[in-house]
């Protein structure tokens, strides 16, 4: 039973990572710690391995979604153009005047 309802939080936990919060970390740390109390509780302690590589995993990924978090690849930016008032996506490439204006 243990083992069916820590798989349910682990991946409500993806659930939640995948949505971008901060929360789905969080409930997957706190699963792992729950993986640990199981492996000891039924003493099967290949399992305090596996939750530690998890554990370290999460972690680092957590540290590297949030340094990329606040930094979108140039594909996602957005200019104003004084112009027209108009959003317009910049690219990779250099863009220096809006493609609505250019058209006019």
């Amino acid at each position: 039973m243990w083992s069916w309802i820590l798989a349910a939080i682990g991946v409500t936990g993806i659930f939640f990572v995948g949505r971008k919060t901060i929360w789905g970390w969080l409930v997957l740390l706190l699963n792992e710690c729950l993986w640990i109390i199981y492996a000891i509780t039924t003493e099967q302690y290949g399992f305090i391995f596996a939750a530690i590589a998890y554990a370290t995993v999460y972690i680092k990924s957590f540290i590297h979604w949030k340094r990329d978090d606040g930094f979108p690849d140039s594909s996602q930016l957005e200019i104003l153009c004084y112009n027209c008032g108009g959003m317009y996506k910049v690219g990779y490439e250099a863009v220096r005047e809006c493609p609505k204006c250019l058209k006019d």
